[in-house]
Order: structure tokens, then C-alpha cells, then sequence
């Protein structure tokens, strides 16, 4: 997971400017698996290949281009996570779906958040 967060940054930051870095450069964590899991039904792996998944499943749903979201990878989700652990009631209508929010909800409480 360190690793990713390294290339994720490097590639923000331009020092890593090839697209084959992309796929290394999303942090799998419990909450990004979880959201990943409950929100878009899309199980997760573990370290490097959870960030394989991620980037996967997002270029399958986006396209390539679209899947780094300008460069920034997950920082788009982790800010969504926050606002959920947060409680924020502006989530987008994806969460509505109270199966989807209870199980969010559910799983919140057993894991480490």
C-alpha cells in the first residue's frame, strides 16, 4: 500500500510520466475496498493488485484517460470515504440506495475506520 501511495504522488507531481505506472497507483485500503465492494459491487485485492483492480475496473467503466481523474487517482474516492466516516448527507445518490448504505453503515462499524 506504501508503494502505491509513492507512485500515486509521483505521478502527480510529473516525475512519473508513463501511463504504465497508472495501474500502481491506487491505495487499496479496508475503506477504498469497502467502498469499492458496497458501492460499485467490485471486489478488491489486497496491496499492488487491489490498486491493479481498482485501475481496472475504473478503465473498463471510463476509459483510460478518465480513470486517473486528471492525475489524481484515488484522492477523489478518499475524499468521498472521509465524507462518509464524516457523515455527510451531500454523498452522491449512489449511496441513497439503502441497501447499499446500510450495508455501508453495517460494515462500518466492524471495521477499522
Amino acid at each position: 500500500m506504501g508503494a502505491c501511495f509513492i507512485m500515486r504522488e509521483l505521478a502527480r507531481m510529473g516525475t512519473l510520466t508513463t501511463e504504465y505506472a497508472h495501474p500502481h497507483c491506487y491505495a487499496a485500503t479496508g475503506r477504498m475496498r469497502n467502498l469499492f465492494r458496497y458501492a460499485f459491487n467490485c471486489e478488491v485485492s489486497e496491496g499492488d493488485q487491489g490498486s491493479r483492480d481498482i485501475h481496472n475496473f475504473l478503465v473498463a467503466h471510463l476509459g483510460a484517460e478518465r480513470a486517473t481523474f486528471g492525475s489524481s487517482f484515488d484522492l477523489p474516492f478518499i475524499a468521498l470515504i472521509e465524507g462518509l466516516k464524516g457523515g455527510a448527507t451531500d454523498v452522491p445518490p449512489i449511496f441513497i440506495n439503502s441497501h447499499v448504505q446500510a450495508s455501508w453503515q453495517e460494515n462500518e462499524a466492524e471495521e477499522d475506520w
